[in-house]
C-alpha cells in the first residue's frame, strides 16, 4: 500500500478588514445591468407619491402667486404673438405658454390679482408641476445606473421627493420645474451613456449619447444655469477621451478619432442646434409689435406687425424733423446733450443715448437757402446737409482738435451758428451716403433715388475733415451708464470705397458697426398727414440671435442688488447649504394663503456636509490606497497619470502589478489577484476589459460620487462670482446633485464597512476564554 501524502496544505493568510471590504464592493455582476420588474414597480410608486406631493391642493390659492406674475405674462405674449424681452432663453417660457393654451387662456389676462373664472389656472399649474413630478423617478434611475443598491437608490429618490423647497417650486407657474426636469434628464442620460462605454458605437451607446445632447440643449434653452450641466458633461468627456488615449497594441487612432467626432456631434452640435431652434421658434411666434420690442434694433421693430415706425409721411427732405439712430452693438440715438465740454470750445457735447428722448430730433437743413417756391426737395445720395438740433437750436459740427490722444478721431459737438446765406463747406457740413435700402413693402419704386426713414441705412461724412460720424460702445463714465461717446473717425478704406462706388449704393459689410445710421420718427410740415406704410426686411436670424443673447447677458448683469435696501427675500450663496435664510414666497397678510420656501433641514445639512467634505474624503482614500499597496514594499513609484487617477476617481484599491504597464490603478478581487499571481504576464486587453467591466457596473472607484460632487460644485460655486441678485431657490439644482450624493455615499460606505459583528467586540468571551 502506498501511503498518502499527508503533508499539510499551506494555509491562506487571513484577509484584513480592508481586503474583505473590497470583496464586498466587487460582489457585483460586471455585465450591463438592466432594470428588473421590481424597479418598474418602484418607479410607479415613486411617481404616484410625487404626484400627490406636487398636486395636493395645488389650486387652493386662486390668485397670482409670486413670480407667476412674470412668467405667466411671458406665456401670454406667445398667445398674443407680441414681442417681449427677458433675461432667460425661451424654451421653458414656451412650455408655460403651452400650458396656458391648454388651460384655455385667451391672452387677455395680465397675471395680476385673482385669476379670471374662464381660466383654469389649476390645470396650468398641474402641467408645470408634471416636470417636477418626473425628477423623482429619474433620481432613482440615476442612482441605480451608478451602481447604487436598490434600497439606497430608493432612499435617494425619497430625499428628492420629500424636500420642501423642491416641492414648492414645482407647484406654481414658474421656470424652475422645467429646469429641474431637464437637469435631471441631462444627468440620467450622461450616466446611461457612460454605462455603455464598454459597447462603443452600439445602438444603446448612440441612443444615450444623443439623448444627452438633447437634454443639454433643452436645459440650456430653459435657463443659462443649464450651462453648468454642459460643463459637467464636458469634463466627463475630456476625462473619458483621456482614458481612451493609450498605447496598447489594440489602440487604433482611427477608432479614437471616431470617438471624438461622435462626441462633438452628440454633445456640442446637437445642444447648439436645439438652443438655436428654440430662438427660431421664439422669433417666429412673436411677430407683432409690443412693449418689449423697444430694446430691439429699429430695423427689426419696423418689421413687426403694428409697429409705429412703419407709418411715415414719406421720404426724407430738407426741413424734415427726425431722430437719428446708430446701428451698433448697443443701438443709440444721436443726442444733443445739455452738458458742455469742460475744455476747448466749451460747446454742447453730442452723445449717444439708448432711449429716444423728445429732444433728440434733428432738422435737416441745406447748406444754402432753397427758396420758398421750391416746394419739397427730397434728399438723395451724396447730398450736402446740416443737422440742427430741434432741442438746442444748434448745428452739429466736428472739431478734430478735441481728441489729442488719437488725431484720427475727434468728438462731435453743436454750436449756435445758424442761418447761413452763402454756401459754406465747413466743419458743420455733412455728405450723406446711402449704404443699403431695406424696404420690402411700401413705395419701392421711389426707394432707389430717395432716402426713406427706417428703411434706408446711411453714413455721414464730414466734408472738411473727411471723417465719418460714428456711435461707439464707449460709455462716458462721468455722464451715466447709458451715455455713449459720439466721434468722427477717419476711415481711408471707406473713403476709397465710396469713390469707387460712383454713386451706387454701398455694401454695408464695408462699414463697421456704428458708422451706419437710420432716420426714425420723420415729420415734415409740407407733407401730407396721410401715412405711408414702410415695412423693412428683418435682420438675419443669426444676427438677431447674437444680438438678443448679448442683450440677455447685459440685462442679467444689470440685476444687481441694492446695498442700501433691506433684503427681505434675497440671500447670499454662503448661507444656502446651511438653510439660514428661507424665503417667503407671498405676502403675509392675515387672510391670504401663505407659502414659505424652506427645505428639509436634515437633508440640506447632510448634502452640504457630504459635498463640502468630499475633497477631504478623496485625499483620505488616496492615503489608504498608498498604505495598503503591496508594491510599496518594492518602493514602486506610480506615474503621474496613476496619481491623478487615484485622486480623481478616488480608488480604494492598491495598484496592480500591471500598473507599471497600464499606468492606471485597478480594483482587485480574489479572482483578479489569483490571475496576476499565477501568471507572469497578463495582456493589456484583459486588464482594460476588467477595468471597463468594473466601471460599467458602477464599482470602479467612486465614479458616481465624483460625478455628483462635480455637478454640485458646478451649480453652486459659480454663484459666488455672480454680481446679480441671488435667492435661495438658485441653489435647488445644486441641491439635487447633493441629495443624490448623500444616498451614494451612504450606500458606498455601508457596503465598504458592512454590518458584521467583529470578534474583537466580544469582550466577555475573550476575557474568560478557557
Amino acid at each position: 500500500m502506498h501511503s498518502k501524502n499527508t503533508s499539510p496544505t499551506p494555509q491562506k493568510k487571513p484577509k484584513t478588514w480592508f481586503q474583505t471590504a473590497k470583496s464586498k464592493l466587487l460582489n457585483e455582476n460586471c455585465s450591463i445591468t438592466k432594470e428588473e420588474p421590481i424597479d418598474y414597480a418602484i418607479l410607479a410608486l415613486l411617481s404616484l407619491l410625487s404626484a400627490f406631493t406636487r398636486l395636493y391642493q395645488i389650486g387652493k390659492r386662486s390668485s397670482v402667486t409670486w413670480d407667476e406674475s412674470h412668467f405667466g405674462k411671458f406665456g401670454a405674449f406667445y398667445i398674443n404673438h407680441t414681442f417681449y424681452h427677458d433675461v432667460h432663453p425661451p424654451l421653458a417660457k414656451m412650455l408655460v405658454s403651452l400650458a396656458e393654451a391648454v388651460a384655455g387662456h385667451n391672452g387677455t389676462f395680465e397675471f395680476k390679482g385673482k385669476y379670471p373664472e374662464y381660466l383654469n389656472f389649476t390645470l396650468m399649474r398641474m402641467q408645470i408641476a408634471g416636470y417636477g413630478i418626473l425628477i423623482i423617478p429619474m433620481a432613482y434611475l440615476t442612482l441605480l445606473n451608478l451602481g447604487v443598491s436598490r434600497k439606497y437608490s430608493l432612499l435617494g429618490a425619497w430625499f428628492v421627493l420629500f424636500d420642501n423647497a423642491l416641492c414648492l417650486m414645482s407647484r406654481f407657474i414658474l421656470l424652475d420645474a422645467p429646469l429641474f426636469f431637464f437637469t435631471a434628464a441631462s444627468l440620467l442620460s450622461l450616466v446611461k451613456f457612460q454605462k455603455y462605454k464598454t459597447m462603443p458605437f452600439s445602438k444603446p451607446w448612440w441612443t444615450w449619447l444623443f439623448l444627452t445632447g438633447v437634454s443639454l440643449g433643452c436645459v440650456t434653452s430653459s435657463k443659462w444655469v443649464g450651462l453648468f450641466c454642459v460643463a459637467l458633461a464636458g469634463l466627463y468627456t475630456i476625462e473619458d477621451l483621456f482614458d481612451l488615449l493609450d498605447f496598447k497594441p489594440s489602440f487604433s487612432l482611427k477608432t479614437y478619432t471616431y470617438h471624438w467626432l461622435a462626441r462633438i456631434l452628440g454633445l456640442i452640435v446637437i445642444p447648439v442646434v436645439i438652443y438655436m431652434i428654440s430662438f427660431k421658434i421664439h422669433f417666429d411666434l412673436l411677430y407683432k409689435s409690443g412693449a418689449g420690442d423697444k430694446r430691439l434694433p429699429i430695423q427689426y421693430q419696423a418689421s413687426l406687425d403694428g409697429n409705429l415706425h412703419q407709418l411715415q409721411q414719406g421720404g426724407l427732405a430738407y426741413g424734415s424733423n427726425s431722430s437719428i439712430y446708430a446701428i451698433n452693438e448697443t443701438p443709440i440715438f444721436l443726442n444733443p446733450n445739455k452738458s458742455r465740454f469742460p475744455k476747448g470750445t466749451k460747446n454742447h457735447r453730442v452723445t449717444g443715448f439708448r432711449n429716444n428722448l423728445p429732444g433728440d430730433s434733428w432738422i435737416i437743413e441745406p447748406t444754402h437757402p432753397l427758396g420758398e417756391d421750391r416746394g419739397i426737395v427730397y434728399l438723395k445720395n451724396g447730398d450736402l446737409i446740416k443737422l440742427r438740433s430741434h432741442f438746442l437750436n444748434h448745428t452739429l459740427l466736428f472739431n478734430i482738435n478735441l481728441h489729442k490722444k488719437k488725431p484720427e478721431m475727434g468728438e462731435v459737438h453743436v454750436f449756435n451758428k445758424t442761418g447761413l446765406t452763402v454756401p459754406d463747406i465747413g466743419s458743420d457740413v455733412w455728405r450723406i451716403h446711402i449704404i443699403e435700402e431695406r424696404m420690402v413693402s411700401g413705395p419701392i419704386e421711389d426707394s432707389k433715388d430717395k432716402i426713406w426713414p427706417v428703411s434706408t441705412v446711411v453714413a455721414f461724412e464730414n466734408v472738411r475733415s473727411d471723417c465719418f460720424l460714428r456711435g461707439t460702445n464707449d460709455v462716458i463714465s462721468n455722464y451715466g451708464r447709458n451715455i455713449h461717446r459720439i466721434i468722427c473717425e477717419k476711415a481711408p478704406h471707406m473713403k476709397e470705397y465710396i469713390e469707387k462706388s460712383k454713386g451706387n449704393h454701398l455694401l454695408p459689410k464695408k462699414f463697421g458697426e456704428g458708422y451706419q445710421w437710420i432716420f426714425v420718427f420723420h415729420k415734415h410740415n409740407k407733407m401730407s398727414d396721410k401715412s405711408i406704410k414702410i415695412v423693412t426686411k428683418k435682420p438675419s436670424f443669426f444676427k438677431l440671435f447674437v444680438f438678443i443673447n448679448q442683450l440677455m447677458f447685459k440685462t442679467n448683469n444689470g440685476l444687481i442688488p441694492d446695498p442700501d435696501r433691506y433684503k427681505v427675500i434675497e440671500s447670499s450663496p454662503i448661507s444656502w447649504p446651511f438653510l439660514i435664510y428661507p424665503m417667503r414666497a407671498v405676502s403675509w397678510d392675515a387672510k391670504s394663503i401663505k407659502y414659505y420656501e424652506i427645505g428639509n433641514p436634515i437633508l440640506w445639512w447632510a448634502s452640504g456636509f457630504c459635498a463640502l467634505t468630499f475633497p477631504f474624503l478623496v485625499v483620505i482614500w488616496h492615503i489608504i490606497a498608498k498604505r495598503h499597496d503591496p508594491l510599496n514594499k518594492n518602493k514602486f513609484k506610480p506615474t503621474k497619470a496613476a496619481l491623478f487617477d487615484i485622486f480623481w476617481n478616488g480608488s480604494v484599491s492598491a495598484h496592480s502589478k500591471l500598473a507599471q504597464k497600464d499606468h492606471y490603478p485597478l480594483i482587485k478581487d480574489e479572482k483578479i489577484d489569483s490571475t496576476m499571481n499565477n501568471s507572469s504576464d497578463v495582456s493589456f486587453d484583459s486588464l482594460s476589459q476588467t477595468k471597463e467591466c468594473l466601471s460599467s457596473s458602477g464599482v470602479y472607484g467612486m465614479l458616481g460620487c465624483k460625478l455628483l460632487f462635480v455637478g454640485w460644485a458646478l451649480h453652486y460655486l459659480p454663484s459666488f462670482l455672480m454680481g446679480r441678485v441671488t435667492y435661495i431657490h438658485h441653489y435647488l439644482p445644486a441641491l439635487y446633485f447633493g441629495l443624490l450624493l448623500v444616498a451614494y455615499e451612504l450606500d458606498y460606505f455601508t457596503r465598504l464597512v458592512g454590518r458584521k459583528w467583529l470578534p474583537t467586540w466580544d469582550i466577555y468571551e475573550l476575557n474568560h476564554k478557557m
